[in-house]
């Protein structure tokens, strides 16, 4: 019975928002019409108001509680819990990790992928060399993702050692990123993607069309009824760096969602204020313009809230996010009694913490912890004083791996006559 009445709600609140859109397509008309005094109903009702724009704000704001309510009703499902664990470093490996944490995977999250097998056993390592290489020890288990199959066999096609840098692997990392993609599919709800680029749309499209139906009631002038259609696309920019802020917020720093935020900010701000001044007063009175340009600007942007994870994708990025409170809230202390029960703890983690941008982060709890080299590295079984050299020597070698996945081949020469 109570899913029966939850399903009733939610579509009665649909109906309620799907009016409230059509209110706001069909009221911003009527309203150009009434306050343009298209007849004496309309005079009586332009002179009742005493601004033109009005009943277009108004209108405007009908989409807008639209969108709230869409949001809070339909696309406001999942909650995440997080937990400082390492279920996430049990259960993915570092390029799936990589790829969840902000919906793309980087070269660079390929790269860990060959730490992880040398911690694995599958592969050594070598970092002494200007350029890393790897020798094969054993084939992978036939049950792995594709994904890491065909960057193993690609590496290791014809061959047991390798060297990065020497040769190009950028068709490789391809195919490889286009499989992880596959594997990722699905992490979030088609629809909220399809309703917010909608939302998106109309609060750009209101920019331009409530200035139009004005001109074409009332006085024109010299005002292009097209002219606040090209708000869209400043308004879709920032939908654009709102989306792009929505994937990245777990994997960016203070530093760059204050960036992120800072551009929408200044973005619709700017859009508003360039809006008020080539909007002309004989179309619409200079408060409702206002505040139409700002709610059609900050509006667009917003529609990206409406975009939510799949419930599978939610309880990896749960224990994706696990991870990454259990990296930031580690301590030395705590570390050195945790390598009591895991003594490879720093190396097992680290390529996680490389693809989470959290490294040198998770370096900082071993800086006066002795430490043995890995097994699968040139210094094996030698003591280290502290993490700071094995975790720059890895970090330097995973920029020169990521640098082969990235480097196209070299063409070859037309042959001479």
């Amino acid at each position: 019975m109570m899913k029966k009445t939850g399903a009733a709600a939610r579509v009665a609140v649909m109906l309620a928002a799907l009016a409230a859109i059509a209110a706001s397509a069909f009221g911003g008309a009527l309203a150009a019409f009434a306050d343009s005094g298209g007849n004496a109903g309309g005079a009586a009702v332009y002179a009742a108001a005493g601004n033109e724009g009005w009943y277009a704000l108004i209108s405007s704001g009908a989409l807008l509680f639209a969108l709230i309510a869409v949001k809070l009703i339909f696309f406001n499902r999942h909650r995440l819990k997080i937990k400082a664990g390492l279920k996430a470093a049990d259960d993915m490996d570092p390029l799936l990790v990589g790829k969840l944490i902000d919906n793309k995977a980087h070269d660079t999250d390929l790269a860990a992928l060959i730490f992880y097998w040398a911690n694995g056993g599958y592969i050594k390592l070598d970092m002494s060399g200007k350029k890393p290489a790897v020798t094969k020890l054993k084939n992978l288990p036939a049950m792995s993702p594709d994904y890491e199959l065909k960057l193993f066999y690609g590496i290791f096609r014809r061959r047991n050692h390798f060297v990065f840098e020497g040769e190009s692997l950028f068709s490789v990392a391809g195919g490889v990123k286009k499989s992880t993609d596959e594997r990722a599919r699905g992490s979030f709800y088609s629809a909220s993607i399809g309703v917010s680029v909608l939302f998106a749309l109309l609060f750009g499209l209101t920019l331009g069309l409530y200035p139009m139906l004005y001109a074409m009631f009332g006085e024109k002038g010299s005002y292009s009824e097209l002219t606040g259609f090209v708000f869209l696309i400043p308004a879709l920019i920032a939908y654009g760096l709102s989306e792009t802020l929505l994937y990245n917020r777990f994997k960016f720093g203070r530093r760059g969602k204050a960036l992120y935020g800072a551009a929408i900010f200044l973005l619709c701000a700017g859009g508003t204020a360039v809006y008020a001044v080539v909007i002309p007063d004989y179309i619409l009175a200079l408060a409702p313009r206002i505040f139409i340009g700002f709610i059609g600007m900050f509006g667009s942007s917003a529609s990206s809230c409406l975009i939510e994870r799949t419930e599978s994708y939610n309880g990896k990025l749960g224990e994706i996010l696990s991870l990454r409170a259990f990296i930031l809230s580690a301590t030395e202390p705590d570390m050195r009694d945790y390598m009591r029960s895991d003594p490879d703890i720093f190396i097992k983690i680290y390529p996680y913490a490389y693809v989470l941008n959290l490294g040198e982060r998770w370096a900082e709890n071993f800086t006066n912890t002795k430490l043995k080299a890995p097994e699968w590295c040139e210094r094996a079984g030698e003591t280290l004083q502290g993490a700071g050299e094995l975790a720059g020597a890895m970090d330097n070698a995973m920029t020169k791996i990521a640098a082969s996945f990235v480097a196209r081949p070299a063409h070859e020469k037309p042959e001479q006559d």
